[in-house]
């Protein structure tokens, strides 16, 4: 039980740098003008498209280290991982839809934008903060299930 909470909380982290790292790049790819719909703080839609993509291209790589760690036949680490993303998923985009955003001082400009107010004035667009779990679900289960076809494999 220990290594298969082990193998759950160790996908979960390779989740979040894959996501650190690729909101990074994307970042220094689009810059301000390319994260954001055209004077505002609300992410384009091509920002949201590619976070997407990288959400996914993550939780399989969750749901590939869950299942490499745990080892066990029953999947129980990337089931754990599967069950946290979903809470973690669903319960922060439902406080998504009642916090407020803190406004844009009049003294920044998004073109100037840094990484780092970026990440503090952004707002996804709901859609995304609903389908993100989604996509988390579904690629963390995906590797975990990518990884076992490998081992069965491997095996015959």
């Amino acid at each position: 039980m220990g290594r298969s909470i082990a193998a759950a909380v160790l996908g979960y982290v390779a989740m979040v740098l894959f996501v650190l790292v690729g909101t990074a790049v994307q970042w220094a790819v689009l810059g301000a003008e390319g994260a954001f719909k055209e004077g505002t703080v609300v992410a384009s839609t091509s920002w949201s498209f590619i976070a997407m993509i990288a959400g996914g291209l993550a939780a399989i790589c969750g749901g590939l280290v869950a299942s490499w760690i745990d080892k066990s036949n029953n999947k129980l680490g990337p089931k754990i991982l599967v069950v946290f993303v979903l809470v973690a998923g669903f319960s922060h985009a439902a406080m998504q839809m009642t916090s407020k955003p803190e406004p844009l001082p009049e003294e920044k400009q998004i073109a100037e934008m840094s990484f780092a107010d970026a990440a503090k004035y952004a707002v996804s667009p709901p859609w995304f903060n609903w389908l993100i779990p989604v996509i988390g679900i579904a690629g963390a289960w995906g590797g975990a299930n990518i990884s076992f076809r490998t081992k069965t494999t491997e095996a015959t």
